[in-house]
């Protein structure tokens, strides 16, 4: 997995998380470039599979995705404070 700088602009750190996810499934989200298509992609590709107990496969990624929005929301609330206007 890539490295990241805590000097690294998040908007870097983005477009590189987005670059090693779509080297990693063979999926653009040139189109859909969010944390939404991300998520939706992963729900999709869950409900397709067959692996041995998908519904706690989503479930699990479900959690995960909220632990992200939610981290990602502290990390907006944090900026704001630090630069705000």
């Amino acid at each position: 997995m890539g490295s990241f700088s805590v000097d690294d602009d998040l908007d870097v750190v983005w477009s590189q998380a987005m670059e090693r996810y779509e080297s990693i499934t063979d999926v653009s989200l040139k189109a859909h470039n969010g944390f939404g298509a991300i998520t939706d992609n992963i729900t999709r590709n869950l409900a397709r599979s067959k692996s041995g107990n998908p519904a706690k496969a989503q479930a699990v990624m479900s959690n995960v995705m909220v632990c992200l929005q939610r981290f990602g929301g502290i990390i907006a609330q944090a900026a704001s404070v630090a630069f705000g206007p």
